[in-house]
């Protein structure tokens, strides 16, 4: 299991840093007409997408059977 420290940091990678990735991405991507902003921003989107939800299984396993020494 993740330690308190790699989860929070996990957590605030998938909660803000991705999204404010993903926003400067699509803005920057259509203002310079570049073509494959959607496919980048999906496939970002579906990775972030996929490490939040195995995260929210793994908290809720751990809250569920409690810490383990």
């Amino acid at each position: 299991m993740l330690d308190d420290k790699t989860y929070t940091i996990l957590k605030w990678v998938v909660m803000i840093a991705v999204p404010a990735v993903m926003t400067a991405i699509g803005t920057i991507g259509e203002a310079v007409g570049f073509d494959q902003t959607g496919l980048y921003l999906t496939i970002i989107g579906a990775l972030n997408t996929c490490l939040g939800t195995m995260m929210g299984v793994s908290n809720k396993k751990y809250k569920k059977q409690g810490p383990t020494e």
